[in-house]
């Protein structure tokens, strides 16, 4: 009953949004002053408008002007006045949550002239900033070397990125919220950003490290605000091809090679029916042979071999007479693409823009669906074609209509529903579980795997591989994972300007979201059917550790269908609650900007949680009701205090002061409750979920100066510190009943502090620069959720309570983009460098035939010692021109233009640790130094001569152990 109100709670709050209006805040507002260019004095009710729109305002008695609500972008701004020449502003910029500023200085009709037109410079030094905010627009992001929204948000200062994940001023790779026109972007499940968004078709991204206001939420580290383009006045054809497939993929050119990259982008703009409709749409399709290229080869067979004499025994070796030293295969490494390690995508964004003064309609969405395959080292040698196959999709469609009441007053709102989905399978049997391990083909449905040795029971290895080393040939995927979530949200925002002073903000957000998950280790199925055909199925696949909610946990005709939904019972789908109210007031005086807020958060997981984590009672297999209680909700208010002070007209100091909560990543709140008391009777080593898990907590604290140094160029520095409470760690409950169990918690503690220092130069002679570094220290009780894994594993209550450096605490980082354009040529260089990364140093160990936990003995304190720094250098030549009336633009794009071959900044979460692309007991890539122990010296002796050290250490030499090699691409850009 209870789930049912919320549920009613939410419909009632949607039904009240839709009407009214529907998109959360992503404007900018223009204010200044309109003054007689000779006695300076105020020209009241002067009219001062954004042309080829409907933005405008009136002067009031002391010449000022504000204009509310004006997208991001670049707009020509016009004043005019009876009895004075109008003054117009070209290239005026607006920001996401920025007030630009313009001063009109109108001369008097009786000066001869015409319109008095002035090219507006962008600003080195934004002065109503009250924290640490960057903006990069269109034409930087499409100028420089890289084609990705992440990799754009990479160069600011306060971000380190390691494998892959984005952190920002220390805090966890899901602390950071990605708004893409409003909508709250990042996966339901893991807080992490997901999908594609075509560079060409951003218009802006305001980055905001820390110290944001109170409108924003879901994150306690930074926001990523992106703006997309919108509909325009004129018809608009543009497009981009980018390849590399002019190299050869066997032959290096360059030492390079063709990875199979290729890109195709089409984007059309105009009005649609009058100018009162305009729309954007922009559709691009991706595939790439090689998804991740690495600087290293990989393991190929040195030698052209049949599946039999791959699969030949030592007996038989022996008996055939081949020499010892030739038992095992030959392996060399191969430099190129991966094999297996594609991908195709398919990303799409749009709007349809309604002008209907003085309401605007924005009905809109994006989204992307990927297909592809991620190298498997182990597989390389003979099964790469078996390994998993993966699909994601997320998309997000909105509504907006923003109501203007008045010059100083409109509100807006917005409705929006977003999915994600992603599932790994076996490639051949699909979704068909029971038959992931089928050797007889028990079913009589033609799926089967005749090189299995038996039902359920697939072969690990052969000799003339190891014995293994590397996996055999037709090694299937043994597990099938499903998950999906969606969400549908409302938010409701209020602003009123007063006078010039106070924009006074209010408004209100509620998310229902909705998750399903289905995970199995179907390759138990086969056997348990083939030697029982009798067994109650929900029996065989609970026996097959099969994690269910949202879905039954056997469907008909043991095919997956994610249609097939369950919504009703304990193992129903999850529906977690998430709301925030929050209130705003940004005071802004000559000198002097305030920001005031405060948010309240409201999260509710939703659902049961046990009484006593401690003493679970199971009856039939489950855990009894009596055991069980509703959760409560979490409810947490926020301030947030932000202040800038000219100290000059070219000084500037800022300050915030902040506190921030974020829901934990939903994953860590739910476990199928059939699975969790699977587990508690069979006491495996698992980890579960927790209902009651409370939002992380972070305090935060800035200062900083910008210094406008010349007419051209500037430079900020900030200093921050926080301090993160409640993050999530996985520990024992040791001494439950019936068994001890790992169990995610809150616990984990961590403190950050850095400066930041960034060097501006506007475009001075053809050449801009944008120059950024960030000294920080991030120390913490754990870096990871899952950090905890092998301690659990041991069975101990213990998990470390002392701060010691966060796995992604890069002292150093710093990255330099120089852009130089001149008579239609272009240049456009992205240096990037960082210190290395902590590890814990461990003792020698076996990586490949011995137990990973038991390789994970340290002999020096947790992460006390350091890589190597790393660095990459990318290049964009490019030449502009026009041809039968269409822009073009050619380019070469030049991924790591020296070169260079450095260690993959690379850890998974489950604890498994690959340091920064490195063994932690050798500090390097590709030895772990095991074959030089006692015990890998008898194992050479033991397989005599060179190919079976060939074949180790062409294991040991992971590809994904490092980072890019230089790659080269050729691009074309047009319009129409």
């Amino acid at each position: 009953m209870r789930s049912v109100n919320k549920i009613a709670v939410a419909v009632i709050l949607l039904a009240a949004l839709l009407p009214v209006s529907l998109f959360a805040a992503v404007y900018g507002k223009i204010s200044g002053k309109v003054v007689d260019s000779e006695t300076n004095e105020p020209l009241p009710a002067a009219n001062v408008v954004v042309v080829g729109t409907d933005y405008g305002a009136a002067t009031n008695v002391n010449g000022e002007f504000v204009i509310l609500n004006v997208p991001p972008g670049q707009y020509s701004v016009r004043a005019q006045f009876i009895g004075y020449r109008p003054v117009t502003y070209e290239e005026v910029l607006v920001n996401v949550d920025l007030t630009t500023q313009l001063t009109f200085e109108l001369p008097a009709e009786a000066i001869a002239g015409e319109e008095v037109v002035i090219t507006a410079t962008r600003p080195l030094i934004n002065k109503n900033a009250t924290n640490e905010t960057a903006i990069m627009t269109s034409e930087d992001i499409e100028n420089m070397p890289l084609r990705s929204m992440a990799g754009a948000v990479a160069t600011n200062t306060g971000v380190v990125t390691a494998g892959g994940d984005m952190y920002v001023r220390g805090g966890r790779a899901d602390e950071v919220a990605f708004y893409v026109d409003g909508v709250y972007s990042n996966n339901l499940r893991t807080g992490q950003r997901v999908g594609t968004v075509p560079v060409t078709s951003l218009e802006q991204i305001n980055y905001q490290a820390g110290g944001f206001s109170a409108e924003y939420g879901f994150a306690n580290s930074g926001v990523v605000i992106a703006s997309t383009k919108s509909g325009a006045k004129q018809f608009k054809l543009s497009g981009e091809v980018i390849t590399d497939e002019f190299l050869s993929k066997e032959e290096d050119f360059l030492d390079t090679y063709s990875y199979g990259y290729n890109v195709y982008n089409l984007s059309v703009t105009g009005p649609l029916l009058s100018n009162k409709i305009s729309y954007f749409a922009s559709v691009e399709h991706s595939y790439e042979q090689d998804r991740n290229p690495s600087a290293s080869g990989h393991p190929v067979l040195d030698g052209n071999y049949t599946y039999d004499e791959i699969t030949l025994s030592q007996a038989e070796l022996q008996e055939m007479g081949v020499p010892e030293e030739e038992w095992i295969l030959p392996v060399r490494m191969q430099e190129g693409p991966l094999p297996g390690n594609w991908v195709k995508e398919w990303a799409f964004n749009g709007n349809l823009q309604f002008d209907l003064k003085p309401v605007r309609i924005k009905l809109g969405g994006n989204a992307s669906f990927q297909d592809w395959r991620a190298y498997s080292h182990f597989r390389s040698l003979g099964s790469i074609e078996d390994n998993y196959a993966r699909e994601d999709y997320n998309y997000s469609v909105y509504g907006k209509v923003t109501h203007t009441l008045g010059p100083k007053t409109y509100y807006e709102a917005t409705a929006y529903y977003s999915a994600f989905g992603d599932e790994d399978y076996n490639p051949d049997a699909k979704r068909h579980m029971a038959d992931y391990a089928d050797k007889t083909d028990f079913n009589d449905n033609g799926l089967f795997n005749d090189f299995l040795v038996a039902d359920g029971i697939p072969r690990s290895s052969y000799y003339r591989l190891g014995s293994g080393i590397f996996a055999p040939p037709h090694y299937p995927a043994l597990a099938y994972n499903l998950n999906r979530a969606n969400v549908l949200g409302g938010k409701l925002d209020f602003t009123h300007q007063i006078g010039t002073t106070h924009e006074i903000k209010t408004g209100f957000e509620y998310r229902y979201n909705t998750m399903r998950r289905y995970n199995t280790q179907s390759y138990r199925l086969a056997g348990t059917f083939s030697n029982n055909p009798d067994i109650d199925p929900i029996n065989a696949y609970r026996a097959a550790y099969t994690e269910n909610f949202g879905y039954p946990v056997y469907f008909d005709g043991n095919e997956v269908d994610p249609s097939a939904t369950l919504d009703e019972g304990r193992d129903a789908a999850k529906h977690p609650l998430i709301g925030a109210f929050y209130v705003q007031d940004k005071i802004e005086l000559s000198d002097l900007v305030l920001n005031l807020g405060l948010r309240v958060d409201y999260m509710d997981a939703n659902d049961q949680t046990v009484k006593d984590p401690y003493d679970i009672q199971i009856e039939n297999g489950l855990i009894a009701e009596e055991s069980l209680t509703e959760t409560e909700a979490h409810i947490n208010v926020s301030p947030r205090l932000g202040m800038s002070f000219p100290v000059t007209d070219r000084t500037v100091f800022h300050a915030q002061y902040g506190q921030f909560v974020q829901q934990p990543q939903l994953q860590f709140l739910y476990t199928g409750w059939a699975y969790y008391a699977a587990q508690l009777v069979q006491g495996n080593q698992v980890d579960i979920g927790n209902p009651d898990l409370a939002p992380v907590r972070t305090t935060s604290y800035e200062v900083g100066i910008g210094q406008q140094l010349s007419n051209t160029s500037s430079l900020s520095i900030t200093a921050y510190y926080k301090e993160i409470s409640d993050n999530v760690v996985l520990k024992n409950r040791v001494g439950a009943s019936p068994s001890t169990y790992a169990q995610y918690q809150n616990g984990d503690y961590g403190v950050v502090k850095g400066m930041s220092f960034t060097y501006k130069l506007r475009p001075t002679n053809g050449l801009r620069a944008n120059l950024n570094y960030t000294l920080q220290y991030a120390k913490g009780t754990g870096s990871t959720s899952r950090g905890n894994f092998y301690v659990t594993w041991i069975g101990d209550e213990y998990y470390p309570i002392f701060v010691s450096p966060l796995d992604y605490d890069q002292r150093h980082t710093f990255s330099g983009n120089l852009d130089y354009r001149v008579s239609g040529w272009g240049a456009n260089l992205l240096f990037q460098a960082g210190s290395g990364f902590p590890y814990t140093p461990k003792r020698i160990a076996d990586t490949v035939f011995g137990a990973t936990n038991s390789t994970s003995y340290p002999v020096g304190g947790v992460n006390s010692v350091y890589t190597d720094w790393t660095y990459s250098l990318d290049l964009r030549l490019d030449k502009s021109f026009e041809l039968a009336g269409v822009d073009m633009n050619v380019y070469v794009w030049i991924l790591n233009v020296l070169d260079t071959k450095q260690p993959f900044n690379r850890r998974d979460d489950r604890g498994q640790s690959y340091g920064s692309g490195i063994y932690e007991a050798t500090g390097l890539p590709n030895d772990n130094g095991w074959l030089s122990t006692a015990d890998g010296q008898n194992w050479m002796s033991q397989y005599e001569g060179d190919n079976a050290e060939n074949m180790y250490r062409a294991f040991i030499n992971d590809p994904n152990n490092w980072e890019t090699p230089r790659q080269i691409r050729l691009g074309l850009r047009f319009s129409l």
